[in-house]
């Protein structure tokens, strides 16, 4: 939905070649802004309406021209921004000691299913076109009857007496005077960032390895089977071998994030060309990359599966700190600003001769809003304690477990055969 918002205001400003009234609908971003000021708990109902206005937001939008959108996808955007954060506050009012895999492995299935999507069609999401639109028909109907039901359904582990939720109680009794406050609250802050900077990244890069691509004239097919490899990885031993991830530590988490931000930034920086001077400055050749230029990209790719570990310590330690309302919606109105930041910062380093002194500053950093990214991750894996690193002994195959690793073997499967048939 955010691709679809975004690219609409982008289109249609890029006409006028100026920002206009259009770009009002990236407030759509906010409306995290109105839970601050309810009184009201975060009930079921809220959440089960807002994800059905996000699936019918979703099914609708690809029936309208590219103005119907900013509407359509901005209503869709909106209402995620209320779901989640509202998600987040359901959990952890029913669990204290939050599992987190089931919040990783979505993640990846769903980033996974943009790049089949996208590998099916030629870099655009096949089921927002024709008749493939029944796929988004069938996954909208799988929704909503989860959705509907999900109050009903206990994922949530037995509430036994372990040093996680010792750690809580002291939390909470730290917590009774300001200062312990004040702490508690910049954490909930910086975890809520670190979720939003993980949607950033996917939404800027990830979700579509045709972009990764297009930076570094790298070979789409090896970066897509690279890519969807490493999620399916991931997938496979967060469903069969969770206790894998306990021989992690939290030096070791925030040095992978380093190690990816930096590959990250690098894979930008090798392919980076200097603009011309004036308009009769010589024309700016661009030739194939050298070999060594392309090692930033691939190493970039290795480390890859650290987004979906971020996101599911991110979400288990939020759950277990047990926000307020008030803490949670004002960490995701913020992030919702910073969306809109971060969406004007990578705009303007395209758009940089439209708009005027302020864009001239972006020229030529496509390189930026990557890097506050990795930064962003980086300082909010520093608040990740060592006790949310810890994840119960995998017990025997389930029907779940099965059926996520063929889920995710078909979308691998899927998206190999899809490039070589594009």
């Amino acid at each position: 939905m955010i691709t679809e918002l975004i690219s609409a205001i982008y289109l249609l400003d890029l006409l006028n070649t100026s920002v206009d009234e259009k770009a009002a609908g990236l407030l759509f971003l906010l409306p995290s802004f109105f839970l601050i000021f309810s009184k009201k708990d975060i009930s079921p109902n809220l959440i089960k309406i807002s994800g059905i206005v996000l699936i019918i937001a979703r099914l609708i939008t690809p029936l309208f021209a590219t103005l119907g959108k900013i509407i359509t996808a901005g209503l869709g955007v909106g209402a995620f921004m209320i779901f989640f954060p509202s998600y987040l506050l359901y959990s952890s009012s029913l669990t204290k000691k939050p599992n987190g895999l089931s919040f990783g492995i979505s993640l990846a299935i769903g980033t996974g299913l943009s790049i089949l999507f996208r590998t099916l069609n030629s870099t655009l999401d096949i089921s927002m076109y024709s008749w493939y639109q029944l796929i988004g028909i069938i996954l909208a109907l799988i929704s909503s009857v989860l959705l509907l039901s999900f109050d009903k359904i206990q994922h949530y582990e037995q509430k036994d007496e372990t040093l996680e939720e010792k750690e809580l109680k002291n939390e909470k009794i730290v917590d009774k005077n300001t200062n312990g406050k004040f702490r508690r609250g910049f954490k909930i802050l910086g975890l809520v960032f670190g979720i939003i900077n993980i949607f950033l990244l996917i939404y800027f890069a990830f979700e579509s390895p045709t972009v990764i691509s297009r930076w570094t004239q790298g070979n789409y097919l090896s970066i897509v089977i690279i890519l969807t490899m490493m999620i399916s990885i991931y997938v496979l031993i967060a469903q069969f071998r969770p206790e894998w991830f306990n021989l992690l530590r939290t030096w070791m988490i925030g040095l992978w994030n380093f190690l990816f931000s930096i590959s990250l930034v690098l894979t930008i920086f090798a392919h980076i060309i200097k603009f011309p001077e004036t308009p009769s400055s010589p024309a700016i050749v661009v030739g194939a990359p050298y070999w060594f230029q392309q090692i930033p990209l691939y190493l970039m790719l290795l480390l890859s599966p650290i987004i979906f570990i971020n996101f599911m310590l991110f979400t288990r330690e939020l759950i277990k700190v047990q926000p307020s309302k008030r803490q949670i919606s004002r960490g995701f109105t913020l992030g919702g600003l910073y969306i809109i930041i971060m969406a004007f910062i990578i705009i303007f380093t395209n758009i940089w001769g439209y708009v005027g002194a302020v864009s001239l500053i972006f020229r030529n950093l496509f390189w930026l809003p990557f890097l506050l990214i990795g930064i962003g991750m980086f300082i909010s894996a520093l608040f990740i304690k060592k006790t949310s690193i810890q994840f119960k002994k995998f017990k025997g195959a389930t029907k779940e477990n099965v059926s996520a690793a063929i889920f995710i073997g078909l979308i691998l499967i899927g998206t190999i055969v899809g490039r070589f048939g594009a």
